[in-house]
């Protein structure tokens, strides 16, 4: 007995120490684990070819694997993850501080706020006031070359307001070939005298320039007539055939301007477009475009020498000279029974918000669809307050109902367009793209809804040129294949946020983000071997407030980055940008420059994938697309 008595003591002791030991095992494992990350992210290993021509590469391997999706965003919507990731920690640091010394130590008060305010989000009782926007008009060339805008209560004194204008020479022999390539006149140089007595007179009228109380005023400026440059004689020609030369010519070769209603697009070189439309005499004179925008090239170079580059084209405070293009807008809103209550909810109220943003020079539509599409108005129509109203009014009456046929209540509005091909026509789509209706009849033919390729070749198909397609979406149960390449395919891009909560405020500022375009229809075209690497091949527009950015990848034997894009304005002139910057001059980033080089290749190889018909190319583009998200650790989930 008392053998038995001390065993069960000993056992007794061992369950008491067992927290202990697992404690101790718990610390040993998670050290462990540590010192296998550490291992094998500081070791570099070499990827075997995924097939026989391609050649071995060193790849860094990395333990942090980046979904695509993240790579892929424009720099409008990593300004606003940032925004929205420092308002979070601003937040839980205001809760912490206030659980510590305020009284409420269980952050009772800070939960309860949270609730009502986004109570009253949720039923539409709180509404921000539209974002004032504040910006140059530009001046006509009728006006006088420099007018103050004073206010009727100052009275004028005779000050001098400027000093005299100075002439500006641009000497063609300093320009690059392929600006000297471009078709416009020049100007003989002729010898001028400066004179540097400040007494004599301005050639501009005079008055204040600010009023006694320091506000500033507005100024117009006005140039004129703008000089013209050219190439004498035949140079132009030889210069233009060279930079054609090497263009790339394979399958892989952009995704090409959207084709005419009823083709697929052909798979084109950006380089011949770009060509075509600078020797076509039909079109309008070419117009300079540097000064109205800033260019920022970043470069990531790697072991051997050669690298990447990520180009940022933004326009400047300059360009608010530019005037905005007219366009028309529509918003497509989903609103079947596939849709959540909640989740129609913020369709809602976003898009009745986000009227208020629609540029007053514009015209708009909303079309609502579940098993068929209805419009709000028979024809697009002007943004003004009576429209908006109106719209408002039918936004509202929305309610669940019916299957969802996501082709039919897109395609149709697509195919018909705006019947003008030089006015861009933009159209946002609020959906999950999940149909519930598996095929559309459009004529004698049959769309599948529910076979991701065959919807989106169709909706290519009938896409007449000018239409760009922005979808928006929310949640886990999102098409996500089907509405990222409905965008990249048609000009657009989608948009998605995985919290609702976060859906109306985020579509409000990325409508408003899209209602000044500046430039449209852009093309590239790049000198030399780098040509055949940049994506995006196909640009969107470009607008005010939104960055263009292009990645390419470039040799160790590769010394400068020569590119031309070109557009139209709002008075449908050429507007061309040429630019260079040595790799060497550039200001070094880090590897996401290469990785998101190689996530907007996949991209375009995915889409390439989506349009092609032949089995073999399909397959080769496949193996291609898997290698670069494996090399640069990139998840795909397409």
């Amino acid at each position: 007995m008392e053998k038995t008595f001390e065993n069960a003591k000993d056992r007794d002791d061992g369950m008491k120490k067992l927290p202990f030991y697992l404690f101790i095992s718990l610390i040993l494992s998670l050290l462990l684990h540590a010192l296998i990350l550490y291992f094998f992210g500081n070791y570099v290993f070499k990827s075997l070819p995924l097939e026989e021509n391609v050649p071995h590469r060193i790849v860094k391997v990395s333990t942090k694997l980046i979904p695509l999706e993240e790579l892929t965003k424009r720099e409008i919507e990593r300004k606003q993850d940032d925004e929205r990731k420092e308002s979070n920690e601003n937040e839980g640091q205001a809760g912490v501080e206030g659980g510590t010394g305020t009284g409420d130590p269980q952050g009772l008060y800070s939960n309860v706020t949270e609730m009502m305010r986004e109570m009253f989000k949720s039923e539409d009782l709180i509404k921000p006031p539209p974002t004032p926007e504040l910006r140059f008009e530009g001046v006509s060339v009728d006006k006088a070359v420099l007018q103050p805008q004073l206010p009727q209560t100052v009275p004028s004194k005779v000050l001098a307001t400027a000093p005299r204008p100075q002439v500006i020479e641009i000497k063609m022999e300093s320009l690059p070939l392929s600006r000297q390539a471009l078709p416009r006149a020049t100007v003989p140089a002729m010898e001028r005298v400066d004179v540097s007595f400040k007494s004599l007179p301005s050639l501009l009228p005079h008055g204040e320039l600010t009023s006694e109380t320091g506000v500033s005023y507005n100024v117009g400026l006005s140039l004129g007539t703008r000089p013209k440059f050219g190439v004498p004689g035949e140079l132009g020609k030889d210069i233009l055939k060279e930079l054609s030369e090497g263009a790339d010519d394979d399958l892989l070769t952009g995704l090409a301007p959207l084709p005419g209603k009823g083709a697929l697009p052909p798979l084109t070189t950006t380089a011949d477009k770009t060509l075509k439309a600078d020797t076509d005499p039909m079109l309008p004179k070419v117009i300079a475009l540097d000064n109205f925008v800033d260019v920022n090239v970043t470069v990531y170079r790697d072991r051997r020498g050669s690298g990447f580059f990520r180009a940022s084209i933004k326009a400047n405070s300059r360009s608010d000279a530019m005037g905005d293009i007219a366009k028309d807008t529509m918003i497509i809103i989903d609103h079947s029974n596939s849709i959540s209550t909640s989740k129609l909810s913020q369709f809602k109220s976003a898009s009745i918000e986000a009227l208020t943003y629609l540029n007053p020079n514009d015209r708009f539509n909303v079309v609502s669809f579940t098993s068929h599409a209805k419009s709000a108005f028979p024809r697009f129509v002007e943004a003004n307050d009576e429209n908006r109203k109106e719209a408002a009014e039918y936004i509202k009456r929305l309610m669940r109902r019916g299957l969802t046929d996501v082709f039919g209540g897109i395609g149709p509005f697509v195919q018909a367009g705006n019947g003008d091909l030089n006015r861009p026509m933009n159209i946002f789509v609020l959906t999950d793209g999940q149909s519930t209706i598996d095929v559309h009849m459009m004529g004698t033919t049959k769309v599948k809804n529910t076979e991701n390729d065959e919807f989106l070749r169709a909706m290519v198909g009938v896409n007449p040129g000018n239409v760009s397609i922005y979808p928006f979406s929310a949640g886990r149960n999102a098409n996500r294949t089907l509405l990222d390449f409905m965008g990249y395919l048609n000009r657009g891009h989608n948009y998605h946020v995985d919290d609702l909560k976060d859906f109306r405020e985020n579509l409000v500022r990325y409508i408003s983000n899209y209602t000044s375009l500046i430039v449209r229809d852009m093309k590239y075209l790049a000198e030399g071997k780098v040509s055949r690497t940049i994506y995006p091949r196909d640009l969107p527009h470009l607008y005010r407030r939104e960055t263009l950015e292009l990645y390419g990848q470039f040799d160790s034997d590769d010394t400068e980055l020569v590119l031309t894009l070109s557009g139209y304005d709002a008075k449908n002139q050429r507007r061309d940008l040429v630019f260079r910057r040595k790799y060497d001059e550039c200001p070094e980033g880090g590897r996401e420059i290469a990785q998101s080089w190689a996530a907007q290749k996949i991209l375009h190889l995915r889409a390439a994938i989506i349009l092609c018909t032949d089995a073999a190319k399909k397959a080769a583009m496949e193996r291609e697309f898997k290698r670069l998200a494996s090399d640069f650790g990139i998840i795909v989930a397409y």
